[in-house]
């Protein structure tokens, strides 16, 4: 969505995917990037290699400085930078780390901290997904720095952690009718909006479910790539 509403040259992606290897998912991200943001002229980074995440947020943390130096006229020229990073509990140096009084930043973590709460202001912004509530706990404070992530996305979870999450127990209410149809909730937490939805559909019937995103995914590449070149 954010490739269909912007310009190439005004966004850039960077792509940090750390789902496992072989899950029904694992190819998603990326065919986005070869298949949608690249072709579509997006300048676009991916990788899936946790040692390579250091070095993401270092370049990262060096944009935000330069950034921070700018007037608010030339920032304003400057593209948009999207980060969209999975499964970071899955980089242990990332994991924050326990003492006496509970968990602390690891040095990592304590860099992509500086990155969430200041980076939106210079127009670098982050989706983050995480495996659940406790898995994003052991990366991001949950009375910090969860502060800083207006627009929240869950599936059903137990009623702590939708408590966590998005501070009531709609979160743990989704599938009370049953499993299917798989239910999400989408939370404005500034505005305290909230919004149930359908995010994707599993029909163990139809065999050709995964094709079906890719010829998605595909489609809509080849709608930007015509649209660049028109």
């Amino acid at each position: 969505s954010l490739a269909l509403n912007a310009s190439p040259g005004g966004s850039q992606f960077i792509v940090v995917d750390r789902c496992i290897p072989g899950t029904q998912w694992s190819d998603v991200l990326p065919r986005v990037c070869n298949t949608i943001l690249s072709p579509a002229g997006f300048s676009t980074y991916y990788t899936n290699d946790s040692n390579l995440v250091e070095a993401v947020l270092n370049d990262l943390l060096l944009e935000l400085h330069q950034r921070q130096q700018l007037s608010e006229e030339k920032l304003l020229k400057l593209p948009s930078i999207f980060v969209a990073m999975t499964e970071l509990e899955r980089i242990d140096k990332l994991r924050r780390r326990a003492d006496s009084y509970g968990l602390v930043d690891s040095p990592l973590s304590e860099k992509l901290r500086t990155l969430l709460t200041e980076g939106p202001a210079t127009g670098i912004h982050f989706l983050l997904s995480f495996s659940g509530v406790r898995p994003m706990t052991n990366i991001i404070d949950e009375r910090q720095g969860l502060a800083n992530f207006r627009h929240r996305i869950a599936l059903q979870m137990g009623e702590d952690e939708s408590f966590t999450f998005v501070r009531s127990r709609k979160a743990a209410q989704l599938q009370l009718e049953g499993a299917i149809p798989v239910c999400a909730l989408y939370m404005d937490m500034e505005s305290d909006k909230a919004v149930r939805f359908k995010p994707y559909s599993t029909d163990p019937v139809n065999a050709a479910q995964e094709d079906s995103l890719a010829e998605q995914i595909l489609i809509v590449g080849k709608y930007l790539k015509g649209r660049q070149q028109r």
